[in-house]
């Protein structure tokens, strides 16, 4: 009796371990494999509020941690007016946090999400591939 719950134990566990691989491997193939379904479900999710605000402070927040726009306003200030440059990077953060989610909804920034998002999957598979 004890070497037939061993052995149904067992055989439950390589079910639920096959079928978890299965369900993975269609995925893989279906979603992670196919550029056409992979373009149009990073497509939705920039179409998602909530996705769209957290990528757009995200590139924002990075953006401007880096100090390149405020490095960038002192080379384009004149030299008397450098003291500025870093006020002037944090006003000008504030104004690209408020804007870059409806930047990112427009259909401009769709479109060159989708083609990003074709050539990175593209260039994915190839490395898979080989």
């Amino acid at each position: 009796m004890r070497s037939r719950s061993i052995g149904v134990a067992a055989l439950l566990v390589v079910g639920t371990l096959l079928w978890t691989a299965f369900g993975l491997g269609l995925w893989a193939n279906r979603q992670a494999l196919e550029t056409d379904n992979w373009v149009e479900t990073s497509g939705e999710l920039l179409e998602n509020e909530a996705v769209r605000t957290a990528l757009a402070v995200f590139i924002v927040d990075q953006l401007y941690d880096s100090e390149a726009v405020k490095d960038r306003l002192e080379e384009v200030l004149p030299p008397r007016l450098d003291g500025l440059a870093a006020p002037a990077a944090a006003g000008l953060k504030e104004i690209a946090r408020r804007n870059a989610p409806r930047v990112l909804g427009s259909a401009a920034a769709l479109n060159a999400w989708e083609a990003a998002n074709r050539t990175a999957h593209r260039e994915l598979l190839t490395i898979v591939e080989e």
